[in-house]
């Protein structure tokens, strides 16, 4: 099976689910898809993951009619209004364009999430998830590196992972 097919297989459970929420851990952005589950983080708060998380550690970006809305890189920008005077104290770890676009885009912009219409993936490790109203997630490798790119999973869930890195696509038990 060629790479593409098995990811796109591999992403066969996003297929009408809705991506509703998202998270960043360091350079990680982790997007939740379907039901909410609610569970506690690894600092004891209560929060809410999806019954699928797909987290992303190389380039994406989230396109729509109007363009680019929001990409990972913008996670090394300050957020909107940060004024010139105040960018010398930026620390992206803290907040960021990347974090303040994300927010607005699933929380105000879409509250009911975006439905996932379709999927398409290339040899290489990288993949569309196509979304109602023109909108698509783009995920796409950008190195040579033998490093993990991204990952879905099942939160809470004794699931396989499957997991796409390098020129490799690898499911294990968690």
């Amino acid at each position: 099976m060629k790479m593409r097919e098995h990811i796109e297989d591999g992403l066969k459970p996003l297929l009408g689910r809705r991506l509703w929420g998202s998270r960043r851990a360091a350079d990680m952005e982790m997007f939740h898809f379907g039901e909410r589950v609610p569970t506690t983080d690894s600092g004891g708060k209560r929060v809410e993951v999806g019954e699928y998380a797909l987290h992303v550690q190389c380039a994406w970006r989230i396109v729509g009619p109007g363009g680019i809305f929001v990409g990972s890189g913008d996670a090394y920008e300050p957020p909107d209004g940060l004024t010139e005077a105040s960018r010398p104290e930026f620390d992206w770890e803290k907040g960021n364009r990347r974090d303040e676009r994300m927010q607005h885009f699933l929380a105000i912009e879409h509250p009911e999430g975006l439905l996932v219409e379709s999927i398409s993936a290339d040899d290489v490790g990288g993949f569309g998830l196509d979304l109602n109203g023109k909108f698509q997630l783009e995920v796409f490798p950008h190195d040579s590196l033998p490093d993990e790119y991204w990952r879905l999973l099942r939160p809470g869930v004794d699931k396989a992972h499957f997991v796409v890195k390098g020129s490799a696509v690898e499911e294990f038990w968690t």
